[in-house]
């Protein structure tokens, strides 16, 4: 997996719906959409679960966070 894929091409390669990613990962869907849309910083828990439900490492939404936020 691309340590550069955001969370929104991650879920979108697995044909989800925020709605399904929210119930699978136990996330709400309103912080999805925060996250996809680089309004909300996730914490480390965050990220494991949604790396859970999406089947990937955490660090392959985490490493793409970080480089977000320093550009």
């Amino acid at each position: 997996m691309d340590k550069m894929a955001t969370l929104k091409e991650l879920r979108l390669n697995k044909l989800l719906s925020q709605a399904k990613l929210a119930r699978l990962s136990g996330v709400s869907r309103t912080t999805i959409v925060a996250i996809e849309n680089n309004q909300h910083t996730p914490q480390p828990l965050t990220i494991h679960k949604l790396a859970k439900a999406l089947g990937v490492d955490p660090t392959d939404i985490d490493d793409h966070d970080r480089t977000k936020r320093s550009s």
